[in-house]
């Protein structure tokens, strides 16, 4: 070997290693900042996370959800029925570090982390070049879809941790001959199918995609295995259906077009085909995503710029007789809407998610084929483009959006008005009904403050109702988002929502919070 080819192979290998650093420093800093202030930002808890977190606490509890019913596969709500999956995982995060808000939201942090890892598994399998791993790192921890919906307690991020692993199986048992590997594929899709509402749908339809993505006869055995295990996962869904279908049916009815009077036929397929192609459009990906604040901060698209051009790439390369595996990532990204389509809502990125589970493994494709025809500097350029958009997305999140969710998610303040109520108040605390279903905020917090300042907190009678249901020695915690009670906020969060007023001995509602007659206080 020439000198000069010994010494351009220790630059490549200094240069591997500093990128392997790069990417390990890349990867704590992501995980860092999706746990960092999680409980604070956003600004209190939506309705959902509440619901979520009490049922999933009355599960440690007593086994039971709110409504009395044990272990149940689904939890009843209100209008739906939240899925069990990402109940239970929070109930297991709960059995070992308690009731918390933070503990609430770290169940999806966990879930975000369990598939970023699992994720990175798969990308090991599909390139070992350092620079297309720099990227896809720098998308697990920055894409917008992911870094939102990391950071509240909703279900649907669940499917992340389901879907990578489905993705790695089929991989692993399709491209890497290991047939077994195959019953994994399928119970992870059959569990997808308890994660989230949209997945009673579309998890058939994964199981069918990579049946027609790989249709010769030899992997006969390995579909054989795929259909078993997905058929296992799935038996309890299908008794559950047929004794209860109006409970997981009755939401869909709600929110779709299909049952709308006087709409024909064509006239319900040009609204799917519209809502459909939204979810591919510049306007959802790139520019502005979901309009609701709650699940994306309205800077950006749903994905990194840099992702939808190589994913555009990676489509191009299964448009060009690519691997089956690059177009069953394709199949997946097609079949991501369907479910969401069907729906009122224009650009749902909850409905939608699996899109971007598929969409990032479609970039890294686009990023291989990029490295091997064109060079690194372009993959280099691409992942530079992507570090500038998502420090950019992040510092926008943690400063304009954190103070945007203020009233977005309703309960910012609940909490200290609440412990205010119960220790200035002789009698019951009444908390204001003029907030979107203000029982599930008042059981949750006051199981929080009964794990924080005894378990007698949880025997004080804290009702829903009207300030002209107060009584002597009561409390009112009143939903006041235009701050119209300064009287009535000593001692509370100056941006907080909520303010306390307490019901005298003489009946008479004071805006202080002096100790009611009797109060002990």
């Amino acid at each position: 070997m020439s000198s000069s080819l010994r010494a351009r192979n220790a630059v490549s290998r200094r240069r591997s290693a500093w990128i392997g650093v790069l990417i390990a420093l890349v990867a704590v800093l992501a995980a860092a900042l999706h746990a960092w202030r999680i409980a604070d930002v956003p600004h209190g808890f939506f309705v959902d996370e509440t619901s979520i977190g009490y049922n999933a606490w009355q599960i440690v509890q007593t086994g039971r959800d709110e409504h009395g019913v044990a272990w149940p596969l689904y939890f009843r709500a209100f209008g739906e029925y939240k899925n069990p999956v990402y109940v239970y995982f929070l109930a297991a995060i709960y059995e070992v570090f308690g009731l918390s808000e933070t503990a609430t939201r770290a169940a999806s942090f966990a879930a975000w982390l369990i598939g970023s890892l699992v994720m990175f598994g798969l990308f090991r399998r599909l390139t070992n070049d350092r620079a297309v791993l720099l990227y896809a790192v720098l998308c697990l921890g920055f894409t917008p879809w992911l870094f939102t919906l990391s950071r509240i307690s909703f279900e649907v991020i669940s499917l992340l941790p389901l879907l990578a692993l489905h993705l790695w199986a089929v991989h692993r048992a399709y491209e890497g001959g290991n047939t077994r590997w195959a019953v994994l594929a399928g119970l992870a899709l059959g569990v997808a199918a308890y994660a989230y509402s949209t997945f009673r749908m579309l998890a058939p339809l994964h199981v069918l995609a990579v049946l027609l993505v790989y249709p010769r006869r030899e992997y006969r055995g390995r579909h054989a295995w795929l259909i078993a295990g997905f058929i296992a996962a799935v038996l309890p869904l299908v008794a559950y259906v047929l004794a209860h279908a109006d409970n997981l049916t009755s939401r869909f009815g709600e929110l779709t077009y299909l049952h709308e009077p006087g709409t024909t036929a064509w006239d319900k397929a040009v609204t799917f085909a519209g809502r459909y192609v939204e979810y591919f459009g510049p306007d959802f990906l790139a520019l502005h995503g979901d309009s609701i604040v709650r699940h994306h901060t309205g800077y950006g698209g749903q994905l990194l710029l840099a992702t939808i051009l190589l994913a555009l790439i990676g489509l191009m390369c299964a448009w060009r007789r690519g691997s089956s595996f690059t177009r069953l990532l394709v199949a997946g990204a097609a079949i991501a809407p369907l479910a969401a389509a069907l729906t009122r809502d224009h650009g749902h990125s909850l409905r939608a998610f699996s899109l971007v589970v598929f969409a990032l493994p479609l970039s890294v494709v686009g990023a291989i084929w990029l490295r091997e025809r064109i060079g690194a500097a372009a993959v280099v350029l691409l992942t530079a483009c992507a570090a500038v958009q998502g420090a950019l997305y992040t510092l926008d999140y943690f400063t304009r959006y954190a103070a945007a969710t203020d009233v977005v998610f309703v309960s910012r303040g609940f909490e200290p008005a609440l412990r205010a109520a119960l220790a200035r108040s002789s009698g019951r605390v009444i908390v204001d009904e003029r907030q979107i279903q203000p029982y599930i905020h008042a059981l949750f917090y006051q199981e929080i403050l009964a794990v924080e300042d005894g378990p007698a907190v949880r025997d004080r009678t804290v009702l829903v109702g009207r300030e002209d249901a107060l009584r002597p020695g009561d409390a009112y915690v009143m939903f006041d988002p235009m701050f119209s009670c300064a009287g009535c906020r000593e001692g509370l969060p100056v941006r907080g929502l909520y303010a306390v007023k307490i019901a005298g001995a003489d009946g008479r509602v004071s805006p202080s919070f002096a100790p009611a007659a009797g109060s002990g206080r």
